[in-house]
């Protein structure tokens, strides 16, 4: 049995080649029973990076709205995507991946994962794992979102919101923190580790 992953990424280009890597651990990691469906989100995006994946998955191109505004001097608006997925993605769940990871799995078993009625499951951050009244802080890198239930609560304009009137210094990790505090699935470790930080270095000498 086929089970078909609906998987975005945002990015622009000036970050292909990070969003190559993680494309291509994505594809080579998928199980012959996994069919991806990557919605590719920006304003920007590479187009031979785009035509060179959709020769072996379906890819569905998809501009950021028009009306995004541009809330960071720090960051990008390809940032924000993650807040936007219900306007732009015609899909009731969905998986969000940063694109500056390593696939090193297939994803079925991350995608099967029980929201228990959450809107969003994601992995407790490894760099700062709690609020400073101790409740846990998670890490936007990997997101399993249930959109139904975003839509419902409306979620993408109060991230905005928060974004706009309090101080968020993670953009919109922060933002998505605070709304949903001690509201959220916690995700298994493995599904999102920060390399560096589990004493494991990709390169020759520290960056």
């Amino acid at each position: 049995m086929v089970t078909q992953i609906p998987v975005a990424l945002s990015a622009n280009r000036s970050f292909a080649l990070p969003m190559a890597v993680t494309l291509h651990s994505l594809i080579r990691t998928a199980s012959s029973s996994t069919q991806l469906k990557l919605y590719l989100l920006g304003n920007d995006l590479h187009p031979g990076l785009i035509d060179a994946v959709r020769e072996t998955v379906q890819v569905i191109e998809t501009p950021l709205p028009s009306s995004l505004l541009k809330l960071s001097t720090r960051y990008p608006q390809e940032a924000l995507a993650p807040v936007f997925l219900d306007q732009v993605i015609e899909e009731e769940r969905i998986l969000f991946l940063d694109c500056d990871l390593l696939v090193l799995d297939d994803l079925q078993e991350l995608w099967n994962f029980d929201l228990r009625g959450h809107a969003l499951a994601a992995v407790q951050d490894n760099a700062q794992p709690y609020h400073p009244d101790g409740s846990s802080y998670f890490n936007c890198g990997v997101l399993l979102l249930d959109l139904k239930r975003w839509r419902e609560q409306d979620s993408g304009r109060r991230v905005l919101d928060l974004i706009q009137t309090t101080p968020c210094r993670f953009f919109h990790q922060s933002a998505l923190n605070q709304l949903y505090k001690d509201n959220w699935a916690e995700l298994n470790p493995r599904w999102n580790l920060i390399a560096g930080l589990c004493g494991r270095s990709f390169t020759p000498h520290r960056l």
